[in-house]
């Protein structure tokens, strides 16, 4: 499922991104930049360890910027907190995180003659008329993520330790995780009557139009090593959405739900921890087997290289067929309003790449 507002995700935290630490001492780190139009970009990373086994990380980024022309004001404020556990024997570990995005945005509606990009190419670009004066748009999520495993393996003889306490080397894990995540989007304009709009369908006074979205999803793996560095893994997902759009401030314009049971197989030997040279490979597939978006199928391959000095050749390849997002079939607010039945969307992309990190090439 994609709601199809996800335009502004890139900016924020995601949870198939974080990273999770094992620290002897607490580490921070703190970054901090400011440009010329009182752009600010600031982040910090704490993490320690509060036991051996247990580690805590927090992350903070914060972005903002002024624009160059009237009303392009943007603040952009993430958090997101992360643990990570594991057992002295490596049968059991677990991670989790926990996420907070918030990005608010002025709307101009572009500049209100175009001709000003040739006859006043010096001007200061505050003092150019914009089409909106009083729009504002707001978006953000909260989710939270857990991750627990179950590990098999036989005992790690080379520890000069009781057999109790030997920890097990992992050659096979079953997992259950799952997922929690609310994001909204608001859209909102104090003078809806400016003349900007083509269409005003409910208020005239006040455009106050907002959809949220709430999803909780849950998934069981099995993953295995075939052989000394080639695992399969294989998993199941069931994934459970509501989406509510309101116009006009508290007018429900649609309240729907979706339910999708998904099968994911993957084999490789992408983890392998010896990564001086060699071959690298993985192929996987993800097939919705039912569900309102029943059909959908992703696949994708990666073979790499690795010379000396981490010099790598690598080409990936993905295939995909998948519905199309929520937004662009159906949408209800004071300005717009359609209704549509697209068909899937059938998409192949292929990339070839050579990364030479010695030479910055």
């Amino acid at each position: 499922f994609s709601s199809g507002s996800e335009s502004l995700d890139l900016f924020g935290y995601n949870r198939n991104e974080i990273k999770y630490y094992r620290t002897r001492t607490p580490y921070t780190e703190i970054f901090a930049l400011f440009g010329q139009k009182k752009e600010q970009y600031a982040k910090l990373l704490h993490t320690q360890n509060i036991t051996k086994q247990w580690n805590i990380a927090l992350n903070m980024l914060r972005l903002r910027s002024e624009g160059f022309y009237n009303r392009q004001n943007c603040t952009d404020n993430n958090i997101s907190i992360s643990t990570n556990y594991t057992s002295k024997n490596n049968r059991y570990s677990l991670l989790a995180n926990g996420i907070i995005n918030s990005i608010k945005t002025d709307e101009n509606g572009g500049v209100r003659n175009d001709t000003v990009f040739e006859s006043n190419l010096f001007v200061n670009k505050k003092l150019i008329s914009v089409n909106i004066l009083e729009a504002r748009a707001r978006r953000g999520n909260r989710e939270f993520t857990v991750s627990q495993f179950l590990n098999f393996g036989r005992k790690d003889t080379s520890l000069k330790t009781d057999s109790s306490s030997k920890k097990i080397i992992p050659r096979n894990s079953f997992s259950f995780s799952f997922h929690l995540k609310e994001n909204w989007f608001v859209y909102e304009d104090k003078n809806p009557s400016s003349g900007f709009y083509e269409d005003v369908f409910f208020d005239s006074t006040l455009t106050h139009d907002s959809t949220h979205i709430f999803s909780f999803s849950n998934a069981v793996a099995l993953k295995s090593y075939l052989m000394k560095n080639i695992f399969a893994e294989i998993s199941f997902e069931q994934k459970n959405t509501r989406l509510v759009e309101y116009n006009a401030d508290s007018s429900l314009a649609i309240d729907t739900t979706f339910s999708d049971q998904m099968v994911k197989f993957e084999i490789g030997n992408m983890t392998r921890k010896d990564k001086s040279k060699g071959f690298f490979w993985n192929i996987g597939k993800q097939y919705v087997l039912t569900g309102t978006h029943k059909g959908d199928d992703y696949v994708y391959g990666t073979i790499a290289y690795v010379f000396k000095k981490n010099k790598k050749i690598s080409f990936k390849y993905k295939d995909s067929y998948h519905s199309v997002p929520f937004i662009y079939n159906y949408y209800k607010s004071n300005h717009f309003w359609w209704r549509n039945s697209f068909d899937k969307i059938s998409e192949r992309k292929m990339k070839l790449s050579y990364l030479d990190p010695k030479h910055k090439f």
